[in-house]
């Protein structure tokens, strides 16, 4: 004699909720964390475009003759 009962279908429906909130939970988490990195990535990004800025501005520009010469 089988003595496993079917599960009731409210436990199921039960068992479903919980995971589709679970779920949900998860993804918000998810986004919150993408967000926050690709937030860090670009303020990483802005700093090195500055200091590579600030790098070209500080270089003096090299005009010589020869390279005002129209080319031949």
């Amino acid at each position: 004699m089988n003595t496993t009962q079917p599960i009731p279908a409210v436990t199921q429906q039960t068992e479903a909720r919980c995971l589709a909130e679970h779920s949900a939970r998860q993804l918000n988490q998810l986004k919150a964390d993408s967000s926050l990195l690709l937030q860090h990535l670009m303020q990483e990004q802005q700093a090195k475009l500055q200091q590579m800025m600030r790098q070209l501005q500080q270089q003096p520009v090299e005009t010589t003759h020869e390279q005002n010469k129209p080319a031949v």
